[in-house]
């Protein structure tokens, strides 16, 4: 017996704040087979999924857009006679960039998320007491993202040189477990024991790098080698490893008397 569902995905939205939008693609597959007359059944579930956004930053004054939409001074206008955006001028006005500005200013940041998360498993009935069970479990994350930080000077904010922040982090964390399970009934006695083994494996790793001062601000030119700058570069990695062995006994009695031991060692 072989049974399959799949299926594809597609979301995208324009957010509220201008040059704020997101956009996701996922596929998912579930599938599992019978063999040896239905002793056996291997399957797997799995989820792609890769993601694009414009997200928020907070490398401006005040905040993100929502933040400084909020705080910013009510007599501060958009824009200035001159067309271009207005800011803060004097004193007694807050340190806040106009909203629109900062929206503007990131709309070249890119965020993209690729993952997979999935398992793949396997019953066997070895007798009708003895059933053997294999799981493993894979979840992996890659993300970029991209942050461009653009020269301005609005009324007595400024920033001065441009600057590009580029950023990796990328994770995977996968599980192996596997159990054995026998039960017996003879007469008013009936006992089940499981014993199994599980293996979990998780890192997480980082790297930045950014550089300063770009001739031109464009989505084509935002490269770490087109800037003339400081270069400065980052990173780590993180992680865990842990392996169990675990068993568990129940034993009941004619219904009325009942007794479980359990044993872990990590």
């Amino acid at each position: 017996t072989y049974s399959i569902a799949a299926a594809v995905g597609y979301l995208s939205h324009d957010g509220a704040i201008k040059y704020n939008d997101f956009e996701r693609f996922t596929f998912r597959l579930n599938s599992s087979m019978d063999f040896l007359d239905g002793k056996m059944t291997i399957g797997e579930n799995m989820q792609l999924a890769q993601s694009n956004q414009t997200p928020f930053s907070d490398y401006v004054f005040g905040g993100n857009p929502l933040n400084t939409a909020i705080l910013l001074h009510p007599i501060i206008p958009v824009y200035a006679e001159d067309g271009s955006f207005a800011g803060p001028i004097g004193g007694g006005l807050s340190d806040r960039l106009n909203p629109l500005a900062t929206s503007t200013f990131q709309r070249d940041d890119n965020n993209q998320v690729r993952s997979i998360y999935g398992n793949l498993y396997m019953d066997l009935s070895i007798t009708d007491n003895l059933q053997f069970r294999s799981n493993f479990g894979l979840d992996y994350d890659d993300e970029d993202q991209l942050t461009t930080l653009e020269r301005f000077s609005i009324g007595f904010l400024s920033r001065e040189p441009n600057r590009l922040v580029n950023d990796n982090r990328g994770s995977t964390s996968w599980t192996w477990h596997n159990t054995i399970n026998y039960s017996a009934e003879v007469e008013n006695h009936s006992a089940n024991i499981l014993a199994g083994v599980e293996a979990t494996r998780s890192t997480t790793q980082f790297l930045s790098a950014s550089r300063q001062q770009f001739l031109l601000e464009t989505d084509n030119f935002w490269q770490l080698d087109a800037g003339s700058g400081p270069v400065s570069v980052s990173g780590n990695e993180t992680g865990y490893r842990l392996l169990s062995y675990f068993s568990k006994v129940n034993y009941d009695y004619a219904g009325r008397y009942l007794a479980t031991a359990t044993l872990r060692y990590d």
